[in-house]
């Protein structure tokens, strides 16, 4: 990826965004402080690459603030789905239905690997180091584009279409721990809908390929049925705890 900075405004087009939202937005660098290089080779006859970049979150600011909605805050961390364009400022719209319209559209398969994906292994310590920060997006690389019937591995093997190129050890050796995880929680089935993932497409519905294309993760709240079970038995235990003290008085 290779970082500038210019100005933005979001738009939201009339090809079926999924609960339009639309936002300026700020890009202010990296969300650890500085980014690592990752390597890969990409076949994808849209976006050939053959590369060492700079990887890792974004820090992203809403300059009017919740103008995003979806419930993503005024400053988040954003990763790139997005190879071909350059992360900077510009115009972003929350597109759900069918993200990325303009670079490459993201079939239903894969969206749903990208949600499985960000389900079974984000946690915030992904974005607290930059090595991490790095490894999640190369696994995330390896996620979006690697077809749907590849294994996930980032191993250079014939007819993978993403895979690893001279990545540093120790943050292939993350990354890979990454997609392990998520291949024993598919297997397992125990992939919960832990997180709420968001495709912000850049530029809206203009044919513009400048800008990079990306996604944020939101924790998915408690259903309102589940707050009034925890409400319960937290009153449950109170109550309990106020007939042992009788008893004991």
């Amino acid at each position: 990826m290779i970082f500038l900075k210019v100005a933005l405004i979001a738009g939201v087009g009339s090809f079926g965004v999924s609960q339009a939202s639309a936002a300026m937005l700020d890009y202010q660098g990296s969300w650890t402080g500085s980014y690592s290089k990752v390597g890969y080779k990409v076949v994808d006859p849209n976006q050939t690459r053959n590369n060492n970049q700079s990887a890792g979150a974004f820090r992203m600011v809403q300059t009017t603030s919740g103008s995003l909605g979806h419930g993503i805050p005024d400053t988040f961390a954003a990763f790139c789905l997005d190879l071909a364009g350059t992360i900077k400022d510009g115009d972003f719209a929350v597109n759900n239905t069918n993200p990325f319209q303009t670079a490459r559209v993201l079939s239903d398969g894969i969206k749903q690997r990208v949600n499985d994906f960000v389900d079974a292994t984000y946690s915030d310590d992904v974005i607290s180091t930059q090595q991490e920060s790095a490894a999640y997006q190369l696994a995330l690389w390896e996620v979006a584009y690697e077809k749907e019937d590849i294994t996930v591995d980032l191993d250079p093997i014939q007819g993978n279409n993403f895979e690893n190129y001279n990545t540093a050890d120790s943050i292939l050796s993350l990354a890979k721990g990454y997609l392990t995880a998520y291949l024993d929680a598919l297997d397992d089935g125990t992939i919960t809908d832990r997180y709420k993932v968001n495709f912000l497409d850049a530029d809206g519905n203009t044919d513009t390929l400048d800008n990079q294309d990306l996604i944020t993760m939101t924790v998915v709240p408690l259903p309102a049925a589940g707050l009034l079970l925890f409400g319960a038995l937290g009153a449950l235990g109170v109550a309990a705890r106020r007939r042992g003290d009788a008893t004991k008085a």
